[in-house]
């Protein structure tokens, strides 16, 4: 049985996140992000950082602010986490 299409959908969304990230930072993207998966990002917050509008500016900021990923992985929803995912996305678009 092949993939239905939410899992094709999440595929396009995360090779679309990981190419931004990569055209930004291409020497440092896969270093942010496999240290994010060490301070205790899982899946279903990678997942979310996938779904967020332009995920990908987090990141960076994430990898930096080790107080600020503290912060996101102690939410007690991932409603929580999307609002706060949301809100450092837009921030960074007006600091670019």
């Amino acid at each position: 049985m092949g993939l239905g299409l939410e899992d094709i959908i999440y595929q396009l969304c995360t090779r679309r996140f990981h190419e931004e990230g990569l055209k930004r930072f291409p020497r440092h993207w896969r270093r942010y992000c496999r240290a994010l998966v060490k301070r205790g990002a899982d899946v279903e917050l990678a997942k979310l950082m996938v779904g967020t509008t332009n995920g990908w500016r987090t990141v960076p900021v994430l990898f930096h602010d080790k107080a600020l990923l503290e912060e996101l992985l102690a939410k007690k929803t991932r409603r929580d986490q999307t609002m706060m995912l949301r809100r450092l996305a837009n921030v960074q678009e007006t600091v670019q």
